[in-house]
């Protein structure tokens, strides 16, 4: 089940300066299976990461379509906030472009539970690929206006808490 809100995420001091995005969040929820745990009953940290590439991969059909984004990943992340159990059951992952540089795209992410508790928040830096030439490059008008959608858009923001940031 895929819904969407919106995330507005504070930029990170250590982080060279890039567009601000604003647009609808993805939120994707996941149901825990039983090979998702460790020897110690709750969930096992590399699951994380395939949690985080599922939501990516989310949002690039939400918003650049059939057509996909080719990328390659820079750099990922993540915090872990609270253990997750196999009693939990689901996790809701929202994902967000919080950046737009000139070839890359700075996704955020907020794991949560049912009761909407924070697990786990992160960030993700994709670089555009070209393919045939084997290297970043820039992002185009379309990519652009696809992943940035919501520029200027004041109403009904959902934001991360800076305990969730922190």
């Amino acid at each position: 089940m895929t819904t969407t809100t919106t995330l507005r995420p504070e930029p990170i001091d250590n982080h060279a300066p890039a567009e601000r995005a604003s647009c609808d969040a993805v939120r994707i929820s996941i149901a825990l299976r039983w090979r998702d745990l460790d020897v110690l009953g709750h969930v096992y940290q590399g699951r994380y990461h395939e949690f985080l590439d599922e939501a990516r991969a989310a949002v690039f059909a939400a918003v650049t379509g059939p057509q996909g984004f080719p990328f390659v990943l820079a750099n990922v992340t993540l915090d872990y906030r609270h253990e997750v159990l196999r009693t939990d059951e689901v996790l809701h992952i929202t994902t967000a472009v919080a950046e737009i540089g000139r070839s890359r795209v700075v996704l955020e992410h907020r794991i949560a539970r049912e009761d909407g508790t924070a697990v786990a928040t992160g960030r993700s830096t994709l670089v555009a690929w070209d393919r045939d030439g084997r290297q970043a490059r820039p992002l185009s008008d379309q990519e652009r206006a696809a992943l940035d959608p919501g520029i200027g858009r004041e109403d009904g923001h959902e934001e991360l808490t800076r305990e969730e940031r922190s």
